[in-house]
């Protein structure tokens, strides 16, 4: 009896290996285009930093952070800093160094690294925590037009948190500006907007 339960058991396993087998190898042949495409790029720096990113954000088991780092310093571009910063601060195929990642992060200054600098001195991570200094980076990187920094500033306002003053017309502020001046709402924007009736404090 056991072993006529145990026959669909594994051929059901069997099949989900096939299964995954063959997704895996349908996003391998698909890099693997998208590589020969970005390969035929002229420009240097733009090809560099292309391929940098196409192995940092490979799927799962196909992600390559080694590859991803040295395409990402032979760019070295503001953009390609970013990506360096995470690599270091998160110790992703490299040793950590928490150090060099912050440090390529503010070389950075994009709107992307300015996020993420505010949100580590925000909660306190890898840095001692200041949260005066992280809302200074998130309003920066929301001045870039950064949307996620500008929801957490507005989630910010809203509570209090961390030593910050509650201000609903600043949250309104920042939650509206997120979703284009009112105009493209998601699902998070959507429930803060109206769950902090948010509304009444934009003129």
């Amino acid at each position: 009896m056991k072993k006529l339960i145990l026959i669909p058991l594994i051929t059901t396993y069997i099949l989900a290996v096939d299964l995954s087998n063959e997704a895996d190898n349908q996003l391998l042949e698909e890099f693997h285009k998208k590589i020969e495409k970005i390969e035929k790029v002229n420009d240097f720096t733009k090809r560099n930093f292309l391929l940098g990113k196409a192995y940092f954000n490979r799927h799962l088991t196909l992600t390559d952070y080694k590859k991803a780092l040295e395409y990402f310093k032979k760019a070295n571009t503001n953009k390609s800093k970013y990506y360096l910063g995470l690599i270091y601060l998160n110790g992703l195929g490299v040793k950590q160094d928490v150090k060099k990642g912050i440090e390529l992060l503010k070389e950075a200054n994009t709107a992307d690294s300015l996020y993420e600098l505010g949100k580590l001195y925000i909660y306190g991570k890898y840095v001692l925590q200041n949260p005066r200094r992280g809302v200074d980076y998130l309003k920066k990187a929301a001045k870039k037009d950064n949307k996620q920094a500008k929801i957490l500033l507005g989630t910010l306002y809203i509570n209090g948190f961390y030593g910050i003053d509650k201000n609903l017309e600043k949250a309104a502020q920042y939650i509206f500006s997120a979703t284009n001046n009112g105009t493209n709402f998601d699902k998070e924007t959507k429930e803060i907007w109206e769950k902090y009736k948010l509304y009444n404090y934009i003129n």
